[in-house]
């Protein structure tokens, strides 16, 4: 029997490794947050790839790790392009998935499952909606493999998202798409807004919650080329495989601080007056807050969503392939042209406003 829809059950399923960082733990906490306060009934499934998840997630949210996978990675011929992530097989994922909705117990169904993973594809979607009969939402980035949704959520800018998506869904599917869908925490809706000044004073760097090729150091050493004058905050998170490196070189730096497993990042992104980081979900939250930013690409599905905003006059962005160099004369540029981070602050703030979640939410809710 369906819930009520102030009861809606809701099946979210994610998850954050050194490979593929913390984002989608990250965006789907958010989403799940503003599903909780509209009185849905919401449970995050992740499996154990040796983060800490749960640190990921504000504390009231229920978590259901699935098991760690085995030392063998599956391949097939038409597998999606990162089912490594997964680290196991889609029919694999699926069975404990399943596994972990019924030990909920109490005859626990989900009327909606989200998905945020590009290991999965129309056949992950499809044996979860025959197993549970639940609607099924796909977050997704990439547009690279088949769909079998009701909803997809794609909060990144295009210029056709119906290109985009051509010929990859297998059954008709409602398009929530564009920054105005970005999904970040609701209280970035309110949250005060960064402040443009003539002179860089400070930097904020922000590499992901993993940065496992250590790119930090890279932008400290761009940094330092610059011989910049001002204060620097690193933020990351207890999933940096080179937290260890990383503390020792800040450690004698009296104008450089680490900021570790911020609860938000909206005050770090208001308060610094250039930022330089990775793509993804956190492009969202420095534009919303109107953090004028450098973003490097680290693949090519990292350009694909990064180039259109240089294009669009919102951020510098290196694509894939960058070198020191570039970063160097990036970090120059931007320091010494108040006129184009006020551009960029101006152009990101009239772009997210920070009502992506709720207007998910109120979707998914049948709002």
């Amino acid at each position: 029997m369906s819930a009520s829809v102030h009861h809606l059950r809701i099946a979210i399923r994610a998850d954050a490794s050194a490979e593929m960082g913390t984002g989608h733990v990250r965006r789907c906490n958010s989403l799940a947050n503003t599903l909780a306060m509209a009185g849905a009934d919401v449970h995050l499934f992740a499996r154990k790839l040796g983060v800490d998840t749960a640190a990921l997630l504000s504390p009231t949210l229920a978590l259901h790790e699935l098991p760690a996978p085995p030392r063998s990675v599956p391949t097939s011929p038409d597998a999606p392009a990162h089912l490594v992530w997964a680290r196991v097989s889609q029919e694999r994922d699926v069975a404990d998935m399943s596994a972990a909705i019924d030990s909920i117990g109490l005859g626990w169904l989900p009327d909606i499952v989200i998905v945020d993973h590009y290991a999965f594809d129309a056949r992950w979607h499809n044996a979860l909606r025959g197993r549970t009969g639940a609607k099924i939402a796909v977050i997704d980035d990439l547009g690279d493999r088949s769909i079998a949704a009701d909803f997809v959520i794609d909060h990144n800018w295009h210029h056709d998202f119906y290109r985009k998506y051509a010929g990859r869904f297998v059954r008709p599917a409602e398009l929530l798409v564009g920054p105005g869908f970005a999904l970040l925490d609701p209280h970035y809706a309110t949250v005060p807004r960064h402040i443009s000044r003539d002179l860089v004073g400070s930097i904020g760097i922000f590499m992901g919650g993993s940065d496992a090729a250590n790119s930090t150091a890279r932008v400290l050493d761009a940094i330092e080329t610059i011989a910049f004058k001002g204060h620097v905050e690193v933020v990351s998170t207890s999933a940096n495989p080179n937290l260890g490196a990383l503390r020792e070189r800040l450690a004698d730096n009296p104008y450089a601080r680490l900021s570790l497993d911020l609860p938000n990042l909206a005050d770090f992104f208001a308060r610094h007056d250039l930022h330089i980081g990775a793509g993804g979900g956190a492009t969202w939250e420095r534009f919303c807050v109107g953090a004028p930013s450098i973003l490097l690409s680290f693949a090519l599905n990292h350009d694909q969503v990064l180039l259109p905003l240089q294009q669009l006059a919102l951020a510098e962005v290196l694509p894939l392939g960058w070198n020191q160099n570039d970063l160097v004369a990036a970090v120059t540029k931007l320091c010494a042209d108040p006129a184009l981070r006020r551009n960029f602050s101006e152009r990101g703030l009239s772009l997210v406003d920070g009502g992506g979640c709720q207007r998910v939410a109120n979707r998914l809710m049948g709002g």
